[in-house]
């Protein structure tokens, strides 16, 4: 999580927790305009890093992550 914490140490928008579907999330933006996105299912830890993206789109991209079984692969 380099980035998160770059993010924590330079941010734009302070890290916050957010709810992400059923789940917790952690948000923030960096000074240069890079937002961070972190979470977990439980299983799997998630990391998004993008520029130039809304809010809604980020959170949006997230919510689109699905898990494909081996015979949709």
């Amino acid at each position: 999580l380099v980035g998160s914490e770059m993010c924590i140490e330079t941010a734009q928008i302070p890290p916050e927790k957010v709810e992400l579907g059923d789940t917790s999330a952690m948000y923030c933006v960096s000074k240069k305009g890079m937002a961070f996105l972190v979470w977990d299912n439980g299983e799997y830890m998630f990391h998004i890093t993008a520029t130039g993206f809304s809010r809604d789109e980020l959170f949006r991209t997230a919510m689109s992550i699905k898990e494909l079984s081996s015979d949709q692969g």
